[in-house]
């Protein structure tokens, strides 16, 4: 498994993608399935392994990211489906692939304040669209999509 931000200053966002893609194109010429143990998700207004830009949802619990709380995993979601590292042991260990993670921005960055809003990170090339019902905050109301 594979993340990247999309607000990265360090490293260009597209770098993994061109990664991506030329992994996918050598393997697919070879009749190797990629989804079967690569799974790449981008992260929008994430910087650099943690911290975002303005209000996007980030919190994954993926590599710098604690809170003051906590020094891993996502409080009060720790569970693979909100937990990168926690997938990944859910992907290797019973085999059950990630679909999508779901990403949390709290209040203020405050465990304490709740939950601002979630949203789920879909393994690229799709992308989280928002279904037009519902909270726009709740990750529910969100599903993953090829955009073309």
């Amino acid at each position: 498994m594979q993340y990247h931000g999309f607000a990265d200053a360090l490293i260009p966002t597209g770098s993994s993608i061109y990664f991506y893609k030329r992994v996918l194109q050598t393997l697919g010429s070879k009749g190797i399935d990629l989804d079967k143990f690569y799974r790449f998700f981008l992260v929008p207004g994430v910087q650099h392994c943690a911290g975002s830009v303005g209000d996007a949802p980030w919190f994954f619990a993926g590599a710098s990211q604690n809170t003051r709380l906590s020094t891993y995993s996502v409080p009060g979601f720790m569970d693979s489906k909100h937990d990168m590292l926690l997938a990944l042991m859910d992907w290797v260990e019973p085999g059950n692939a990630p679909d999508q993670i779901v990403v949390t921005k709290f209040r203020n960055e405050t465990v304490s304040q709740g939950v601002l809003k979630q949203r789920p990170l879909c393994p690229y090339p799709k992308q989280a669209q928002y279904t037009g019902k519902g909270d726009v905050n709740a990750a529910a109301n969100w599903k993953c999509d090829l955009i073309y």
